[in-house]
């Protein structure tokens, strides 16, 4: 009768082990307190900007305007009034660098001519990041009064300073067309300023590529205003001389 009991008992304890054995394997977890679990948490972020740009000097060498002959007058005359804001971004061919033009013939059969502005001395070279709100004059001449249709601008180069971990970078920018053109049609009259203002949106134009490449691929607004009188100017007055008190 023990050795029977003995029996049944160990065939019970071993069934217990035995199933004890195969919940482990099926949920992949041991049971008790000495358990070794971990535990796995699934996260999600924004991650920063890699580049904080500081800097975005560009040079320009020209600055151009193209002036439309007589019969292109009378038909711009007669269009509809162009918007005053005109964005695209730019992705011009290079059409040689412009910095020697004074007057260069319209080479797509439809006349005119294209007229270079001057230039003013040290305004060649602008920081993108502190004109923004502001107007920087870069060219102004004086030209003869009628209807232009198209503006182009010269990139000679862009050098792009920006923060990278916890150092100071500079790069010299990839300028894929050097040539930046607009076609919008505007007029010049007699005693007035028209003001074309070149918008340039600083974030959208740098475009980092990995390995320490930097492309500048200009994104601009153009504003053109309605021509103002332009202001006469003002000469003071001579101090006139006290009298002698003696």
């Amino acid at each position: 009768m023990q050795r029977l009991f003995g029996l049944i008992l160990f065939i019970a304890l071993l069934a217990a082990l035995v199933g004890g054995c195969t919940d482990t394997e099926k949920t992949g977890k041991s049971s008790g307190s000495g358990s070794s679990t971990g535990t796995i948490e699934v996260r999600v972020t924004d991650a920063p900007p890699g580049y904080e740009i500081t800097k975005v000097l560009v040079t320009v060498s020209s600055v151009e305007v193209h002036r439309a002959v007589a019969e292109k007058e009378q038909e711009q005359a007669q269009r509809p009034e162009e918007t005053p804001v005109q964005e695209q971004e730019q992705e011009q061919q290079q059409v040689g660098d412009g910095s020697d033009a004074i007057v260069e013939e319209d080479s797509d059969g439809n006349g005119g001519e294209w007229i270079a502005l001057g230039i003013l001395p040290g305004q060649e070279t602008f920081d993108l990041l502190l004109i923004q709100d502001l107007e920087q004059v870069l060219a102004t001449d004086e030209v003869d009064a009628g209807k232009y249709t198209q503006i182009r601008m010269a990139v000679e180069s862009v050098v792009v300073e920006y923060m990278e971990g916890a150092g100071t970078k500079t790069a010299e920018a990839e300028v894929p067309s050097g040539k930046l053109k607009f076609v919008r049609p505007f007029d010049v009259e007699a005693d007035s300023t028209t003001a074309l203002v070149f918008d340039f949106i600083a974030e959208k134009s740098v475009v980092f590529t990995g390995s320490d490449k930097v492309i500048f691929k200009p994104v601009i607004k153009l504003n053109v205003s309605k021509p103002k009188p332009t202001p006469s100017p003002t000469v003071s007055p001579s101090p006139t001389a006290s009298p002698d008190p003696t």
